[in-house]
């Protein structure tokens, strides 16, 4: 849920972002919101990349790839 809000709120930031830009808003107020983006980028890249919600099967000592969503017998050959 952590990780979901924080692209709603990103993505809704930009969609706002770029909504002013085309009504040609105050170029001051672009440029504040231009320049929070990148924070608010690395901020939702981190909050997702550290979400702990998915537990992931550790993988056994010949096996080089893990799947979540197969298990072992149905991959087959490749």
């Amino acid at each position: 849920m952590k990780a979901t809000a924080a692209v709603s709120i990103l993505t809704i930031y930009l969609v706002v972002y770029t909504a002013l830009f085309q009504t040609g808003t105050s170029l001051t107020i672009l440029s504040y919101l231009f320049l929070i983006a990148p924070f608010l980028t690395f901020w939702m890249v981190y909050i997702v990349l550290k979400d702990g919600q998915y537990k992931y099967p550790d993988l056994g000592k010949d096996e080089e790839w893990g799947y979540q969503d197969k298990e072992k017998d149905q991959l087959g050959v490749f």
